[in-house]
């Protein structure tokens, strides 16, 4: 071994070993220790992150008011949202520093969710050491209603949808998974770059639906307008679905698989399903 190999073990395991035990105090500590530089501000520091969710829990908003939309903008973090009959009161709860994303209600009653922490006013690094940190995320839960307008965009993190109607639904996402469930959801896009989309037992209206790098899965849904499916590297299935409508379902890398699909109450005059595979299986069960 010659001596810049020898150079350069020495110094990897120096590191390892280095990464091991700081890893080790913050499980001692109660979570995961990181260490952020902020290159705006010029200096770096450590700090501690609880695995315990509810030390770090805030409660954003809580208001009876009526809203007619959701408006979510947010860099980094999982964003669920859930309709529930049982409440009467709007509420916004998360994990990420208060300080770092705010919550209101417009006087449009548009419930709008703000993330802070943007590139305009933040640029810098983060090592975490230790995986015992909990995922930042956003939970909104709201009345049972139905909105006008539900708009989503996301950098990194998941999107989860719950018992939410929308005559409306604009869904941006970078980097995370999109699932919804037992939803009715009207005109609109669900774009996401890297990630799988998942709809699960839901009415589905929407114009486009697209994946550049992962799988768009429908089950036990109704498909009720003309759709375009798109995944440029992943699948596309249509599972136990009834549709009544003509959609289109491209893949340029990735298979195409209807399972249980049922077109018995369709209106269309036209064939329902087109299917565009670059590379790929067309499957029908």
């Amino acid at each position: 071994m010659n001596k810049f190999n020898k150079v350069t073990v020495i110094v990897s395991s120096c590191l390892v070993v280095a990464g091991v035990l700081i890893s080790i105090a913050g499980y001692i500590r109660g979570g995961a220790l990181s260490y952020n530089i902020d290159f705006s501000r010029g200096f770096g520091h450590w700090y501690q992150q609880s695995h315990d969710r509810a030390v770090d829990k805030y409660e954003l908003l809580s208001d009876e008011r009526d809203i007619e939309g959701i408006d979510i903008d947010v860099e980094a973090g999982d964003v669920n949202i859930t309709a529930d009959s049982t409440v009467s009161n709007v509420s916004v709860s998360t994990n990420i520093p208060s300080e770092n994303i705010q919550a209101e209600i417009d006087s449009e009653g548009i419930l709008t969710v703000k993330d802070l922490r943007t590139e305009e006013n933040y640029e810098g690094l983060n090592f975490d050491f230790g995986g015992f940190a909990d995922d930042e995320y956003v939970t909104i839960v709201v009345p049972e209603e139905t909105l006008d307008t539900l708009s989503v965009n996301v950098k990194y993190g998941d999107i989860n949808i719950s018992s939410v109607s929308a005559k409306e639904e604009t869904v941006s996402q970078a980097c995370g998974d999109f699932t919804a469930d037992s939803c009715t959801v009207g005109s609109g896009n669900i774009e996401n770059n890297c990630g799988d989309i998942r709809f699960n037992n839901s009415s589905v209206s929407l114009d486009k639906v697209t994946s550049d790098l992962g799988d768009i899965r429908f089950e036990s849904c109704s498909i009720l307008t003309d759709m375009a499916i798109e995944s440029s590297c992943g699948d596309v299935d249509i599972v136990d679905t009834v549709n009544k409508c003509v959609y289109k379902a491209d893949t340029d890398c990735g298979d195409v698989n209807l399972g249980g699909y049922d077109d018995s109450d369709s209106d269309a005059s036209t064939p329902v399903v087109t299917a565009d595979l670059s590379m790929g299986d067309f499957n029908v069960d």
